[in-house]
């Protein structure tokens, strides 16, 4: 991707009650992506995405009741841009993590079917519905990863040892139930 040199900062208060409209903007918040720079201050990159991102939460603010403003803003310096930087990809190497904590759990499930030689269709089922939501999960963080955070490499790694996996385990399956 290209060097983005902009940022969107989202300046908002939102009334205490009902709490479901907070809850409602924190979690579009979180799932844009951007980063709480401190309490009611989110930054996320510059891009024509995030801006109907940005512009889609501020509708949701008002519509809380509370009230916002969307700005766009460059990093002072080079420190300045190292730290918005690394409290970015801090944030992605922390979704990986998790990533990578449910690839294991994945892995470890796999491999307690084979040793109960539980072969039966309904578990390769189960199984691939949790191969597709951490497909689902990955591609979400590959989204807002927007500048390569470090764990990126060994979420794939584990992502492709999941896939290895349900794919021998269906082989398993198959030469259990061939009759």
């Amino acid at each position: 991707m290209s060097e983005i040199t902009e940022w969107l900062l989202l300046v908002y208060k939102m009334p205490p009650e009902p709490s479901r409209y907070r809850v409602a903007v924190w979690r579009h918040i979180k799932d844009s992506g951007a980063i709480y720079v401190q309490n009611s201050v989110c930054a996320i990159p510059k891009t024509d995405a995030n801006v109907e991102r940005f512009k889609s939460i501020s509708d949701e603010i008002e519509k809380g009741g509370g009230e916002c403003f969307m700005l766009t803003a460059s990093p002072f310096d080079e420190k300045s841009k190292s730290r918005i930087l690394e409290r970015y990809n801090e944030e992605r190497n922390l979704e990986y993590f998790e990533f990578i904590e449910q690839c294991e759990a994945f892995l470890q499930e796999i491999q307690m079917e084979i040793g109960r030689q539980n072969f039966t269709y309904a578990e390769f089922e189960e199984n691939e519905e949790a191969l597709k939501r951490l497909t689902s999960w990955l591609k979400k963080i590959r989204n807002r990863d927007l500048f390569s955070a470090q764990r990126s490499d060994e979420a794939d790694s584990y992502y492709a040892r999941c896939q290895e996996a349900l794919e021998d385990f269906a082989s398993r399956v198959y030469a259990a139930n061939q009759g």
